[in-house]
């Protein structure tokens, strides 16, 4: 199973998008499949969970 990070293409009203780094990415993307949670790696880089997907 593969973990990825993906960005919204559209922002909602006040709210900017932010990009991240592939480095960084890759280093959430790892760390969710490492610990099997989305949940705990958003919460560990400071996205959303719905931005770390599988």
């Amino acid at each position: 199973m593969e973990a990825s990070i993906t960005l919204a293409s559209t922002s909602h009203a006040g709210l900017k998008n932010s990009s991240y780094s592939s480095e960084f990415k890759l280093k959430a993307a790892r760390f969710a499949e490492d610990c099997n949670s989305n949940r705990k790696a958003a919460a560990k880089f400071g996205v959303d969970r719905k931005g770390i997907r599988e």
